[in-house]
């Protein structure tokens, strides 16, 4: 995975200003401890022990269900490592959102935008893309905005053209069927 998200970077041109790091998010630090990121990217475990289906791979497994300090460690290792009003992605499941919502205060971290994500027009969204912002001293500032759902597919099963716009490399995933 580490390898894949550098060669993105390099592929985007964002190769000097972007660096991967495959780390135990309850120990990671800042590399420099001087300087924060501006930014940071997290597709966490999307599911707590004992809920979803066990991978017979345990790599799988490990990508599937929080490790030690669950969500919670994420929020917090992005917090220390991000400069003030620095910005953290993050991709999760909607239905745990009210969770991820509080957690991510309790860190220091804002929430600002949500984005729910779709299958099709008529689904419940099962993703959530948010947008945080770390907190300065007792500042919040600005509000939080709950987007317009991204609807991915159109009901031939192609891709829409906002899901296209929003993210152009979702063009080259296999179609899903129309059911």
């Amino acid at each position: 995975m580490v390898d894949a998200a550098g060669e993105n970077a390099r592929a985007l041109g964002l190769d000097g200003r972007f660096r991967a790091e495959l780390a135990d998010v309850q120990d990671f630090r800042r590399p420099d401890p001087g300087q924060g990121f501006g930014l940071a990217l997290a597709n966490p475990p999307f599911r707590t022990c004992g809920t979803g289906r066990a991978c017979a791979d345990q790599g799988r497994n490990r990508a599937r269900f929080e490790g030690p300090g669950g969500f919670a460690a994420f929020a917090a290792c992005a917090a220390r490592c991000l400069n003030p009003r620095g910005r953290l992605f993050v991709v999760h499941l909607a239905e745990r959102l009210p969770e991820l919502l509080r957690v991510l205060e309790d860190a220091g971290l804002a929430p600002r935008r949500a984005l729910p994500v779709q299958g099709r027009l008529g689904q419940a969204p099962r993703l959530v893309l948010l947008e945080c912002v770390r907190m300065g001293a007792g500042r919040a500032g600005p509000g939080f905005s709950l987007l317009a759902p991204l609807i991915l597919y159109a009901p031939d099963g192609s891709l829409t053209v906002e899901a296209a716009g929003f993210c152009p490399p979702l063009a080259t995933n296999p179609r899903p069927a129309v059911v």
